[in-house]
């Protein structure tokens, strides 16, 4: 399912940094995937009312900061939620604004105008999986 996330999450990076939007099709494919999946292995769906949660609360969140979190930023984290349990969730998103962060920074010190500037997340969605993929499979 590690396989599934990453081919997942590079469609996804690639679409929000060419087109700054997500694919909605993608998003249902994986987690049309994802349940294929779990219905195979015989994996239990127990973490689902806190994948929904997530993903409400993201959206949720998207939509009263008016953008600030962008709603496809939100939708790829709330189906990432419906294959990390809520602690591997946290640390993923922990590890993605890790990476974010200097980047940010830069940004913001190049460029000083009064504007807004979006920056894509899921590229660093993508780095935090691959650090984390990296941390279980070699460090344990």
């Amino acid at each position: 399912m590690v396989y599934i996330t990453l081919v997942y999450l590079v469609f996804q990076s690639i679409c929000d940094i060419r087109e700054r939007n997500i694919s909605l099709c993608a998003a249902a494919s994986y987690v049309g995937a994802v349940f294929v999946l779990m219905g195979i292995t015989g994996r239990e769906i127990d973490i689902m009312p806190v994948s929904f949660g997530t993903a409400g609360a993201l959206a949720a969140f998207s939509l009263l900061s008016g953008g600030a979190l962008g709603m496809g930023d939100a939708i790829v984290i709330g189906t990432l939620a419906f294959t990390h349990r809520p602690d591997e969730l946290f640390m993923l998103l922990l590890v993605s604004l890790m990476f974010c962060f200097p980047v940010s920074i830069v940004l913001i010190l190049k460029n000083r105008r009064k504007e807004d500037q979006a920056l894509p997340f899921v590229p660093f969605l993508l780095a935090g999986e691959l650090v984390s993929f990296a941390a279980q499979r070699y460090c344990t």
